[in-house]
């Protein structure tokens, strides 16, 4: 949903700045002296563990192409390749499988008030895992009581592991679900979401950029 999304994003942002600063500290031909603290495991709210997928060469850059000062002095953008290879080894030392029930602070929100219908709904998201593209997040939600609004941009499995909710598209079709219960939300869909009982469910969301 939305707020997700907003939360979700920021993260991925924080996340993509911080390999663009020690990217470009690499292109300086020295240390980022905060590298530690910029990597994505570091960044407050961030994924611990991205997988970041790439290529790489077992051949160094030749001269040319390895990233340097502009003949101005001014600092050159890390090129393309470089990248590239940073990528590839960032994504060497942090794959790993992500657990999601790893303690993490959640981000907390409450849906805009234009979209309340009923209830004072507060929200939880623990959000675990942000690709490398931005484009795919899974983690843990909650919600309280109450009903609201809702419409779809992105594709969203859902797995429900406490609580009871029912979702009801704008043509009045409704669907009731519990603990165990499995489904998809389709991007597009729009209607409305009510939790009739306190509910947490696992989440994973593919959105692609536009």
């Amino acid at each position: 949903m939305r707020h997700e999304r907003a939360a979700q994003q920021e993260r991925a942002t924080q996340e993509e700045r911080a390999t663009q600063e020690i990217l470009a500290a690499f292109s300086l031909r020295r240390p980022a002296p905060d590298a530690a603290r910029l990597l994505p495991g570091n960044v407050p709210g961030a994924s611990t563990q991205p997988a970041i997928h790439g290529e790489h060469s077992e051949q160094g850059p030749a001269k040319n192409d390895r990233p340097g000062p502009s003949p101005r002095g001014r600092p050159s953008s890390p090129r393309p390749d470089a990248a590239r290879r940073f990528r590839a080894i960032f994504a060497a030392m942090n794959a790993a499988i992500v657990r999601l029930n790893t303690p993490l602070d959640p981000d907390v929100s409450v849906p805009p008030a234009d979209r309340v219908l009923s209830g004072s709904p507060q929200h939880r998201v623990w959000n675990y895992f942000t690709d490398s593209t931005q484009t795919f997040f899974a983690g843990r939600w909650s919600g309280t009581r109450g009903k609201w609004r809702i419409r779809y941009t992105e594709n969203e499995l859902c797995v429900m592991t406490a609580g009871r909710v029912v979702i009801t598209s704008d043509l009045g079709e409704g669907h009731t679900f519990g603990p165990g219960d499995a489904f998809v939300i389709p991007s597009g869909f729009s209607g409305t979401w009510e939790v009739l009982e306190d509910c947490e469910k696992v989440y994973a969301i593919f959105e692609p950029r536009t």
